[in-house]
């Protein structure tokens, strides 16, 4: 496979009118290639395919690169050593380059979770502090610190910090990256309700620490969000973040920028009796399918500009997730046009820029095409190789 690294989806991020499909759950999918028993109970979950079988991991990839049609497939690396966090990659980008025959036609998220989801012990779900955090903070820094250094090494367009459950950890990470030369990343808290992350922080005071972190005005931290969350939590919870997302609560901070969300949410409720997702028969909405596909428009009405899906979701329901994104993207670009919702965009930094991009009328942007993979190459300035890691 090629080595070179296209620094793609952090150039696009930063765009208004962009949205991105992102993959679904990795274990839900790969079952279609080898069986569960192959990784459930084991303790790096569908990491341990990484070398074991690195078929099926190609395979899973190119099922939401074809049938899904995402832009951005994230590595299954979630709770990997930083053995194989390298080969991830490799295997992620050989499937973009047998489903399209180019290189990093799609972004490549870099898979990690948090230090419980390594000691495989469900607290970053259950909420269970007694074995979250073993190590001293700095045992802790380090920890994460080789994990990032492999992902940088291995050459994703970003990092994604995904389940992490407390606050503390999230603010840790944010320090790493923050010195991590060219390192880009996303946060996404797994949340317990729709007010609380798994250890009992809110979710509104996690996102105002995100954003008073030196990573979120310098660019570095591209996305804040939630995943392995019920879907019924998700617009309560984007409310939230929009209280604090505005800049009225930033009048000191030059550089700010309304951050876009992300958001992958599970399909229903996990049932241990049949092993798998069902349908929360506590949903308004009915749960399964519909659970998730019917509050798309909300999300992306309250600022959600990649959606994907977590535990329970397939390449099959991918693809109807894109399907809504499609047919909500005009509506919700024009509304925020006229109510001058700028949301990626600080018109403080604009105007003491040396360029500012002409404003596009709605017909204009009605004949731009949207489609991520379509602009790639007239985006990019020259590919290199990413050796970079740290500038401490």
């Amino acid at each position: 496979m090629t080595d070179i690294f296209y620094p793609i989806f952090p150039r696009v991020l930063g765009k208004r009118d962009e949205f991105f499909v992102l993959d679904g759950g990795f274990s839900t999918q790969c079952v279609s290639h080898v069986s569960a028993e192959s990784f459930t109970g084991r303790a790096h979950w569908t990491s341990e395919l990484i070398d074991e079988n690195p078929e099926a991991v190609v395979e899973t990839h190119k099922d939401f690169l074809s049938h899904g049609s995402v832009d951005l497939i994230s590595t299954n690396t979630y709770q990997a050593h930083c053995g194989t966090i390298e080969k991830a990659v490799e295997l992620a980008d050989q499937a973009i380059f047998e489903t399209h025959a180019i290189p990093r036609k799609a972004g490549i998220v870099g898979s990690l979770g948090p230090y419980a989801a390594f000691l495989a012990s469900g607290s970053e779900y259950n909420g269970d502090k007694s074995t979250s955090y073993p190590l001293s903070e700095e045992e802790l820094k380090t920890w994460h610190k080789e994990r990032i250094r492999h992902m940088m090494i291995g050459g994703v367009d970003v990092i994604a910090f995904e389940t992490i459950p407390s606050i503390k950890e999230a603010i840790l990470i944010l320090d790493l990256i923050d010195n991590t030369l060219n390192a880009k990343c996303w946060i996404s808290f797994q949340c317990k309700d729709s007010k609380s992350l798994a250890y009992g922080d809110s979710y509104k005071e996690a996102v105002r620490s995100l954003m008073c972190h030196p990573a979120y005005a310098k660019r570095k931290l591209l996305s804040i969000g939630i995943n392995c969350t019920s879907p019924k939590y998700i617009s309560p919870l984007l409310k939230l973040a929009e209280e604090v997302n505005n800049k009225s609560n930033f009048p000191d901070m030059y550089g700010y920028w309304r951050i876009p969300y992300v958001v992958y949410p599970n399909r229903g409720v996990y049932c241990k009796k049949k092993t798998c997702y069902i349908e929360d028969k506590d949903d308004i909405l009915g749960g399964g399918d519909n659970a998730i596909l019917k509050r798309i428009h909300e999300w992306m009405s309250l600022g959600a500009r990649i959606i994907g899906g977590c535990c329970g979701v397939n390449a099959q329901l991918i693809q109807k997730i894109k399907d809504q994104i499609s047919e909500h993207i005009l509506d919700v670009l024009d509304k925020e046009e006229d109510c001058q919702c700028h949301y990626f965009v600080d018109d403080e930094v604009l105007e003491n820029s040396l360029r500012k991009a002409d404003p596009k009328s709605k017909s204009e942007r009605r004949n731009k095409t949207n489609d991520f993979t379509d602009n790639l190459w007239m985006i990019c300035e020259m590919p290199y190789k990413n050796t970079g890691w740290s500038n401490d």
